[in-house]
């Protein structure tokens, strides 16, 4: 007959170490399930939210503050190109630096 195996190694005893692994494994389960579960309520919890501000948003009057009045308000200042720049004197650039070297 062809060669023989050796027979299997007895079972070894759990150690504590052991017991604590599997109880460590239980309680990282159970936390992933909790995560999930309170991750899906979020989910829920923010499609709702934004349902109910879709609703305000077409509920509501216009807000007293409306682009027209808006475009009034900033109409009157001149475009970014239009205004003077304002430039920092030498001094000023220099104390800005300080600390600093350049590469």
């Amino acid at each position: 007959p062809g060669p023989r195996q050796p027979p299997p190694p007895p079972p070894r005893k759990q150690t504590k170490l052991d017991v604590q692994l599997a109880r460590l494994r239980k309680e990282m389960y159970s936390l992933r399930e909790l995560d999930l579960s309170l991750l899906s309520q979020l989910w829920s919890l923010n499609e709702s939210i934004q349902e109910y501000q879709t609703m305000q948003e077409m509920l509501s009057p216009n807000s007293p503050s409306s682009d027209a009045e808006d475009d009034a308000i900033y109409s009157n200042l001149p475009p970014l190109h239009e205004q003077s720049s304002y430039r920092l004197s030498s001094s000023s650039s220099r104390s800005s630096n300080n600390g600093f070297t350049e590469l």
